[in-house]
Protein backbone atom coordinates (compact mmCIF):
# COMPACT_ATOMS: atom_id res chain seq x y z
CA UNK A 1 0.00 0.00 0.00
CA UNK A 2 1.12 3.27 -0.64
CA UNK A 3 1.04 6.52 1.48
CA UNK A 4 -1.21 9.42 0.28
CA UNK A 5 -1.20 12.82 2.52
CA UNK A 6 -2.90 15.96 2.26
CA UNK A 7 -0.27 19.06 1.86
CA UNK A 8 -2.58 21.87 1.06
CA UNK A 9 -6.41 22.61 0.83
CA UNK A 10 -8.55 26.25 -0.65
CA UNK A 11 -12.23 26.58 -0.61
CA UNK A 12 -11.81 24.99 -4.33
CA UNK A 13 -9.01 22.73 -4.46
CA UNK A 14 -6.99 19.94 -2.28
CA UNK A 15 -3.60 19.35 -3.20
CA UNK A 16 -2.02 15.67 -2.22
CA UNK A 17 1.36 13.80 -2.27
CA UNK A 18 1.25 10.35 -3.09
CA UNK A 19 4.20 7.76 -2.50
CA UNK A 20 3.97 3.66 -3.36
CA UNK A 21 7.07 1.19 -3.85
CA UNK A 22 6.68 0.05 -7.44
CA UNK A 23 3.91 -1.42 -9.38
CA UNK A 24 3.28 -3.03 -12.48
CA UNK A 25 0.82 -0.80 -14.50
CA UNK A 26 1.66 2.58 -16.04
CA UNK A 27 -1.36 4.27 -14.84
CA UNK A 28 -3.22 4.89 -11.65
CA UNK A 29 -5.82 6.74 -10.79
CA UNK A 30 -7.26 9.35 -7.99
CA UNK A 31 -10.44 7.91 -6.62
CA UNK A 32 -12.85 10.96 -5.08
CA UNK A 33 -16.46 11.72 -3.91
CA UNK A 34 -18.30 13.84 -1.41
CA UNK A 35 -21.33 12.30 0.11
CA UNK A 36 -23.67 14.12 -2.27
CA UNK A 37 -21.47 13.48 -6.06
CA UNK A 38 -19.03 11.39 -7.38
CA UNK A 39 -16.67 12.67 -9.48
CA UNK A 40 -14.70 10.99 -12.74
CA UNK A 41 -11.52 9.55 -11.61
CA UNK A 42 -8.11 11.08 -12.55
CA UNK A 43 -5.52 9.41 -14.69
CA UNK A 44 -1.75 10.01 -13.75
CA UNK A 45 1.08 7.95 -15.76
CA UNK A 46 3.54 6.68 -13.78
CA UNK A 47 6.95 4.58 -14.41
CA UNK A 48 6.34 0.81 -14.17
CA UNK A 49 8.70 -0.85 -11.60
CA UNK A 50 10.05 2.36 -9.79
CA UNK A 51 9.21 4.17 -6.92
CA UNK A 52 6.30 6.36 -7.18
CA UNK A 53 6.59 9.99 -5.88
CA UNK A 54 4.06 12.36 -7.13
CA UNK A 55 2.30 15.87 -5.92
CA UNK A 56 -1.16 16.35 -7.69
CA UNK A 57 -3.89 19.10 -7.16
CA UNK A 58 -7.84 18.46 -7.55
CA UNK A 59 -9.78 21.24 -8.73
CA UNK A 60 -13.15 22.74 -9.46
CA UNK A 61 -14.54 21.81 -5.95
CA UNK A 62 -16.95 23.06 -3.82
CA UNK A 63 -16.58 25.40 -0.72
CA UNK A 64 -17.05 23.84 2.96
CA UNK A 65 -17.37 20.16 1.93
CA UNK A 66 -15.73 17.11 3.25
CA UNK A 67 -14.33 14.83 0.20
CA UNK A 68 -12.59 11.03 0.02
CA UNK A 69 -9.75 10.61 -1.83
CA UNK A 70 -8.22 7.33 -3.02
CA UNK A 71 -5.88 5.62 -5.17
CA UNK A 72 -6.48 2.72 -7.71
CA UNK A 73 -4.33 1.24 -10.19
CA UNK A 74 -5.04 0.59 -13.43
CA UNK A 75 -6.62 -3.15 -12.71
CA UNK A 76 -8.46 -1.17 -10.12
CA UNK A 77 -6.29 -2.30 -7.31
CA UNK A 78 -6.63 -0.14 -3.75
CA UNK A 79 -3.11 0.81 -3.16
CA UNK A 80 -3.66 3.49 -0.26
CA UNK A 81 -6.37 4.24 2.37
CA UNK A 82 -9.37 6.68 1.67
CA UNK A 83 -8.29 10.39 2.93
CA UNK A 84 -10.42 12.63 4.34
CA UNK A 85 -10.35 16.34 3.08
CA UNK A 86 -12.39 18.99 4.24
CA UNK A 87 -12.56 22.48 1.43
CA UNK A 88 -12.29 25.73 3.42
CA UNK A 89 -15.45 28.11 2.86
CA UNK A 90 -15.75 30.40 -0.26
CA UNK A 91 -13.77 33.58 -0.14
CA UNK A 92 -14.16 36.28 2.20
CA UNK A 93 -14.17 39.44 -0.19
CA UNK A 94 -13.26 42.86 1.20
CA UNK A 95 -16.38 45.45 0.85
CA UNK A 96 -15.77 49.50 -0.56
CA UNK A 97 -18.20 51.38 1.24
CA UNK A 98 -18.70 55.39 1.11
CA UNK A 99 -16.87 55.74 -2.16
CA UNK A 100 -16.50 59.15 -3.30
CA UNK A 101 -14.07 60.60 -5.88
CA UNK A 102 -14.36 64.14 -7.04
CA UNK A 103 -12.30 66.97 -9.36
CA UNK A 104 -11.86 70.38 -8.94
CA UNK A 105 -9.17 71.25 -11.88
CA UNK A 106 -6.34 69.69 -11.40
CA UNK A 107 -7.29 68.11 -7.89
CA UNK A 108 -8.99 64.77 -7.71
CA UNK A 109 -10.57 64.65 -3.89
CA UNK A 110 -11.55 61.14 -2.49
CA UNK A 111 -12.71 59.28 0.11
CA UNK A 112 -13.16 55.49 1.09
CA UNK A 113 -14.00 52.94 4.01
CA UNK A 114 -13.10 49.29 2.97
CA UNK A 115 -14.18 46.65 5.03
CA UNK A 116 -13.21 43.04 5.09
CA UNK A 117 -9.42 43.25 4.94
CA UNK A 118 -6.92 40.74 6.81
CA UNK A 119 -9.83 37.88 7.29
CA UNK A 120 -9.51 34.73 8.25
CA UNK A 121 -12.20 32.18 7.68
CA UNK A 122 -13.76 29.61 9.50
CA UNK A 123 -11.07 26.80 8.44
CA UNK A 124 -8.29 28.76 9.69
CA UNK A 125 -7.01 30.13 6.17
CA UNK A 126 -5.94 33.17 6.46
CA UNK A 127 -5.48 36.36 4.44
CA UNK A 128 -1.86 36.74 3.84
CA UNK A 129 -1.74 40.43 2.76
CA UNK A 130 -4.29 42.26 1.76
CA UNK A 131 -3.51 45.61 -0.46
CA UNK A 132 -5.26 48.71 -0.97
CA UNK A 133 -4.35 50.74 -4.56
CA UNK A 134 -5.52 54.26 -6.11
CA UNK A 135 -4.73 54.32 -10.18
CA UNK A 136 -5.24 57.09 -11.97
CA UNK A 137 -4.86 56.26 -16.33
CA UNK A 138 -3.22 53.01 -15.01
CA UNK A 139 -1.27 54.17 -13.10
CA UNK A 140 -0.54 53.69 -9.41
CA UNK A 141 -0.49 56.94 -7.06
CA UNK A 142 -1.44 56.32 -3.86
CA UNK A 143 -1.10 52.37 -2.17
CA UNK A 144 -2.07 50.58 1.39
CA UNK A 145 -0.40 47.38 1.61
CA UNK A 146 1.37 44.58 4.32
CA UNK A 147 2.23 46.77 7.54
CA UNK A 148 -0.32 49.52 6.68
CA UNK A 149 -2.71 47.48 6.29
CA UNK A 150 -2.42 43.96 8.21
CA UNK A 151 -3.40 45.10 11.42
CA UNK A 152 -6.87 46.48 10.36
CA UNK A 153 -9.88 45.05 9.56
CA UNK A 154 -11.49 48.16 7.84
CA UNK A 155 -8.91 51.20 6.13
CA UNK A 156 -10.32 54.47 5.66
CA UNK A 157 -8.65 56.99 3.78
CA UNK A 158 -9.94 60.43 2.20
CA UNK A 159 -7.06 63.13 0.28
CA UNK A 160 -6.40 64.59 -2.39
CA UNK A 161 -4.37 63.81 -5.70
CA UNK A 162 -2.88 66.16 -8.14
CA UNK A 163 -3.88 65.50 -11.86
CA UNK A 164 -2.84 66.97 -15.26
CA UNK A 165 -5.65 69.38 -16.96
CA UNK A 166 -6.43 67.01 -19.59
CA UNK A 167 -9.97 66.43 -20.24
CA UNK A 168 -10.65 63.19 -18.32
CA UNK A 169 -9.13 60.96 -16.03
CA UNK A 170 -9.94 57.48 -15.06
CA UNK A 171 -9.77 57.16 -10.95
CA UNK A 172 -9.62 53.35 -9.95
CA UNK A 173 -10.02 52.22 -6.65
CA UNK A 174 -8.98 48.42 -5.73
CA UNK A 175 -8.90 46.46 -2.76
CA UNK A 176 -7.83 43.04 -2.91
CA UNK A 177 -6.58 39.83 -0.30
CA UNK A 178 -4.42 37.40 -0.64
CA UNK A 179 -5.45 33.68 0.23
CA UNK A 180 -2.75 31.21 1.51
CA UNK A 181 -3.15 28.19 3.50
CA UNK A 182 -0.27 25.22 3.48
CA UNK A 183 0.23 22.41 5.60
CA UNK A 184 3.46 22.48 5.46
CA UNK A 185 4.19 26.22 6.04
CA UNK A 186 5.79 27.23 3.47
CA UNK A 187 4.63 26.57 0.18
CA UNK A 188 2.75 28.76 -1.59
CA UNK A 189 0.97 26.38 -4.31
CA UNK A 190 -2.58 28.17 -4.74
CA UNK A 191 -1.97 31.20 -3.74
CA UNK A 192 -5.18 33.71 -5.04
CA UNK A 193 -6.19 36.83 -5.11
CA UNK A 194 -9.71 37.97 -4.69
CA UNK A 195 -10.33 41.73 -6.04
CA UNK A 196 -13.04 43.90 -5.92
CA UNK A 197 -12.65 47.84 -7.78
CA UNK A 198 -14.72 51.21 -8.22
CA UNK A 199 -13.42 52.79 -11.39
CA UNK A 200 -15.01 55.83 -12.70
CA UNK A 201 -14.26 58.88 -15.21
CA UNK A 202 -13.81 62.30 -14.10
CA UNK A 203 -13.62 64.87 -16.51
CA UNK A 204 -12.33 68.38 -16.46
CA UNK A 205 -15.78 70.41 -16.56
CA UNK A 206 -19.16 69.40 -17.58
CA UNK A 207 -20.97 71.27 -20.29
CA UNK A 208 -24.30 72.65 -20.14
CA UNK A 209 -26.83 70.37 -21.65
CA UNK A 210 -29.56 70.98 -24.02
CA UNK A 211 -32.64 69.72 -25.73
CA UNK A 212 -32.40 69.83 -29.49
CA UNK A 213 -35.76 70.08 -29.47
CA UNK A 214 -37.15 73.26 -27.93
CA UNK A 215 -39.81 72.81 -25.06
CA UNK A 216 -41.80 75.77 -25.90
CA UNK A 217 -44.08 77.07 -22.91
CA UNK A 218 -47.96 75.99 -23.90
CA UNK A 219 -46.89 74.10 -26.70
CA UNK A 220 -47.24 70.45 -26.97
CA UNK A 221 -43.90 68.42 -25.98
CA UNK A 222 -41.89 66.82 -28.54
CA UNK A 223 -39.39 64.61 -27.44
CA UNK A 224 -37.11 62.42 -29.71
CA UNK A 225 -35.76 58.92 -28.29
CA UNK A 226 -31.89 60.34 -29.54
CA UNK A 227 -32.39 63.76 -26.95
CA UNK A 228 -33.68 61.83 -24.29
CA UNK A 229 -30.90 58.90 -24.02
CA UNK A 230 -28.18 62.13 -24.10
CA UNK A 231 -30.47 63.44 -21.26
CA UNK A 232 -29.85 60.31 -19.44
CA UNK A 233 -26.38 59.84 -20.58
CA UNK A 234 -25.35 63.20 -18.98
CA UNK A 235 -27.50 62.53 -15.83
CA UNK A 236 -24.75 59.17 -15.63
CA UNK A 237 -21.95 61.95 -16.26
CA UNK A 238 -23.00 63.98 -13.47
CA UNK A 239 -23.24 60.93 -11.17
CA UNK A 240 -19.47 59.70 -12.05
CA UNK A 241 -19.02 63.04 -11.74
CA UNK A 242 -20.21 63.41 -7.96
CA UNK A 243 -18.87 59.35 -7.64
CA UNK A 244 -21.91 57.91 -7.84
CA UNK A 245 -22.64 54.63 -9.35
CA UNK A 246 -23.82 55.17 -12.62
CA UNK A 247 -27.72 53.55 -13.61
CA UNK A 248 -28.74 51.31 -16.52
CA UNK A 249 -31.53 53.23 -17.72
CA UNK A 250 -33.93 52.14 -19.84
CA UNK A 251 -33.48 52.92 -23.51
CA UNK A 252 -35.98 55.07 -25.75
CA UNK A 253 -36.04 53.75 -29.40
CA UNK A 254 -36.49 56.37 -32.34
CA UNK A 255 -40.44 55.37 -33.10
CA UNK A 256 -41.32 58.81 -33.92
CA UNK A 257 -42.65 61.93 -31.23
CA UNK A 258 -44.23 61.90 -27.78
CA UNK A 259 -46.90 64.76 -27.97
CA UNK A 260 -48.46 65.76 -25.12
CA UNK A 261 -50.62 69.21 -24.02
CA UNK A 262 -50.23 71.27 -21.25
CA UNK A 263 -51.41 70.52 -18.09
CA UNK A 264 -53.12 67.03 -18.67
CA UNK A 265 -52.75 64.45 -16.20
CA UNK A 266 -49.82 62.49 -15.59
CA UNK A 267 -50.22 59.34 -17.07
CA UNK A 268 -47.32 58.19 -19.27
CA UNK A 269 -46.33 61.06 -21.90
CA UNK A 270 -48.18 59.75 -24.68
CA UNK A 271 -50.80 60.86 -26.83
CA UNK A 272 -50.73 58.22 -29.90
CA UNK A 273 -48.94 55.01 -30.23
CA UNK A 274 -45.87 54.82 -31.19
CA UNK A 275 -44.44 56.22 -27.67
CA UNK A 276 -40.90 57.49 -27.38
CA UNK A 277 -41.13 57.82 -23.63
CA UNK A 278 -43.17 56.61 -20.51
CA UNK A 279 -44.02 57.63 -17.19
CA UNK A 280 -41.74 55.39 -15.96
CA UNK A 281 -38.49 56.46 -17.86
CA UNK A 282 -39.24 59.75 -16.96
CA UNK A 283 -39.24 58.81 -13.31
CA UNK A 284 -36.18 56.70 -13.73
CA UNK A 285 -33.92 59.77 -14.57
CA UNK A 286 -35.69 62.14 -12.33
CA UNK A 287 -35.06 59.83 -9.63
CA UNK A 288 -31.65 59.07 -10.36
CA UNK A 289 -31.26 63.01 -10.83
CA UNK A 290 -32.79 63.75 -7.44
CA UNK A 291 -29.82 61.82 -5.57
CA UNK A 292 -27.64 64.46 -6.61
CA UNK A 293 -29.41 66.92 -6.10
CA UNK A 294 -29.83 68.96 -2.73
CA UNK A 295 -32.77 68.66 -0.23
CA UNK A 296 -34.09 71.80 -1.14
CA UNK A 297 -33.35 71.20 -4.93
CA UNK A 298 -35.26 67.79 -5.34
CA UNK A 299 -37.57 67.40 -8.06
CA UNK A 300 -41.01 67.44 -7.46
CA UNK A 301 -43.82 65.95 -9.82
CA UNK A 302 -46.09 68.14 -10.96
CA UNK A 303 -50.33 67.03 -11.40
CA UNK A 304 -49.58 67.70 -15.15
CA UNK A 305 -46.74 67.62 -17.54
CA UNK A 306 -46.01 70.20 -19.96
CA UNK A 307 -42.97 71.98 -21.35
CA UNK A 308 -41.72 74.03 -18.53
CA UNK A 309 -41.47 70.78 -16.51
CA UNK A 310 -38.64 69.36 -19.31
CA UNK A 311 -36.97 72.47 -19.00
CA UNK A 312 -36.46 72.55 -15.15
CA UNK A 313 -35.30 69.32 -14.73
CA UNK A 314 -32.48 70.43 -17.31
CA UNK A 315 -32.10 73.40 -15.51
CA UNK A 316 -31.40 71.42 -12.20
CA UNK A 317 -29.44 69.28 -14.15
CA UNK A 318 -26.67 71.76 -15.42
CA UNK A 319 -26.84 73.25 -11.80
CA UNK A 320 -25.19 70.25 -10.79
CA UNK A 321 -20.80 71.67 -9.90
Amino acid sequence: MGELTLLEYSYNFLIFEFECPPIGSRYIYVNYWSDVKDYPAIEKEVEPGVDIHIKFDITGLDPNTLYYVQILDSSENVISDIVKATTSTSPYLPKIKNFSAKRSGAVISYSFVIENLNEWDDSGVYWEDSDVKILIDGETVAQWDGEDVNSEITLSSSGDIECSDSETHTFRLEAYNIRFKSTTGDNEYGREETLIYREIILKSALTPFEWSIVKVTGEPIRVSASEWNDFTDRINEILNYKGENAVAFTTAVSAGFTGRNVGTAFDGLTIDSPKVISKSILCEAVDALNTVLPADEKISYPAGISADFFNKIVDKLNSIS
